[in-house]
Order: structure tokens, then C-alpha cells, then sequence
């Protein structure tokens, strides 16, 4: 897929109203998935737009066995979530995409998700 043609699904997800158009971009997106893309994710995530951020997220945390190159990183990024961000909607995009990588937690990463037990959310507790 040309570089324009993934610019365009990006700004699409971005543009998104509807969740499952949303979800049809990210599909797309997951399918293209190279180095390139998963350091633009990165990039994204590392911006201060909470939608690229989400975006960056939800790509790279449904790549299956092609994110084992990068889960560490991906992980960081995860607590770092956890650890600063107030936004409700970033710390329960991080907990899903979590939820996809779990069998990679340690011991210390529980200890950092306790503080969510008491959340005022729903979604996040």
C-alpha cells in the first residue's frame, strides 16, 4: 500500500465518528503494518492528540506475534499512560489494548494498575 493511501485511512480514523468506521480504518491500517507504520504508531502515541495517541494504540496492540519486536516499548508507553494521564478515554484505550497483551505482564506492572481499583469509572475500574 502507497504512503498516501495510509495517510488517508489514518486521517479517516481520525476523523471517525461512528466507532465501527473507526474500527474499519484500524482494520485496514493493521494490515499494512511495517516498520514505518509502527514507528509512525509510536510517534502518535508519543503526541500530545489524544486521538493519534489512540489510534497509535489500537494499531500496535492487535498486531498479534508481530508485536513481540516492539511490546516492550508498547509497554512503556502503556504505564506511562497509567502512571501521568488523567483521560479517562486514554487510560481505558490502554487497559483494552492491555487486555490483548497481558500475558506480558510482570510483577511490577500490577502494583502501578492498583491505583486504578478505586476509579470513579466504570470502564476503568
Amino acid at each position: 500500500m502507497k504512503t498516501l493511501e495510509i495517510e488517508k485511512l489514518f486521517d479517516r480514523a481520525y476523523k471517525a465518528k461512528a466507532e465501527n468506521n473507526y474500527w474499519n480504518q484500524i482494520f485496514e491500517l493493521r494490515k499494512f503494518v511495517n516498520e514505518k507504520i509502527i514507528s509512525e504508531c509510536f510517534q502518535r502515541i508519543d503526541s500530545d492528540d489524544l486521538k493519534y495517541k489512540k489510534i497509535g494504540i489500537d494499531i500496535l496492540s492487535q498486531l498479534g506475534a508481530n508485536r513481540k519486536n516492539f511490546i516492550k516499548q508498547l509497554f512503556e508507553r502503556f504505564f506511562l499512560i497509567f502512571e501521568t494521564s488523567e483521560n479517562e478515554k486514554l487510560i481505558y484505550t490502554s487497559f483494552m489494548a492491555l487486555g490483548h497483551n497481558n500475558q506480558h505482564l510482570k510483577t511490577n506492572h500490577f502494583k502501578i494498575l492498583l491505583k486504578f481499583v478505586d476509579s470513579r469509572s466504570k470502564k476503568i475500574r
